[in-house]
């Protein structure tokens, strides 16, 4: 039985595909590295954690990686208002919490970032649990995340629904033995309602 549903962010609840493009390529030219165009970035960079994304980028040392990732949490604000929320998130978060499950965020973003954005679009009051990229010592496709969000709930990973818009989500779920739901649109969230106990 699903006692727990885990979203991922990025795609799912909101779309901030360009905002994170954007952002991305805003600190590399910045630091005076090489950009990339958006078929690229969403084949090598797409849904990964941003400190190993400026790593694969950059093949810069800890510290420069470590000032990148200051600066991009720092002038990510400037962009937050490019993102849309999905039109049917707000319900279908309204819903789950009246059939009283336990919803989390796992996010590769940072934490600083996904509660900028959480609360930004005053998402953050439906969420019981939000883990992030950085939160973890390996973060998706490793399973860590899941189960730092099954030990925070006390559920077992078995009893969670993992929502995700990328392979890495379906391969940290795959990993944890949690069920999982590919999301490709926003009519897609709304028909997980259906597919709950």
């Amino acid at each position: 039985m699903i006692k727990s549903v885990l979203f991922d962010m990025d795609g799912v609840l909101i779309d901030s595909f360009d905002t994170c493009f954007n952002s991305f390529n805003f600190v590399l030219s910045n630091f005076g590295y090489k950009t990339f165009d958006k078929k690229e970035y969403k084949k090598r960079f797409w849904g990964f954690f941003i400190k190993r994304d400026f790593k694969i980028a950059t093949n810069a040392g800890n510290d420069k990686i470590n000032e990148m990732l200051k600066f991009y949490t720092k002038n990510y604000p400037k962009f937050i208002k490019e993102i849309k929320v999905y039109d049917n998130v707000p319900d279908v978060l309204k819903k789950m919490k009246k059939q009283k499950l336990k919803l989390a965020v796992i996010t590769s973003t940072l934490r600083e970032v996904t509660k900028k954005i959480l609360l930004y679009f005053k998402l953050l009051k439906f969420f019981d649990v939000i883990v992030c990229g950085d939160d973890v010592k390996k973060p998706k496709p490793e399973p860590d995340m899941i189960f730092e969000v099954c030990k925070k709930l006390n559920v077992r990973p078995e009893e969670c629904l993992v929502v995700g818009d990328t392979e890495s989500d379906e391969k940290a779920a795959k990993a944890a033995n949690s069920k999982f739901i590919l999301v490709r649109n926003e009519n897609d969230l709304k028909k997980i309602i259906s597919k709950l106990p």
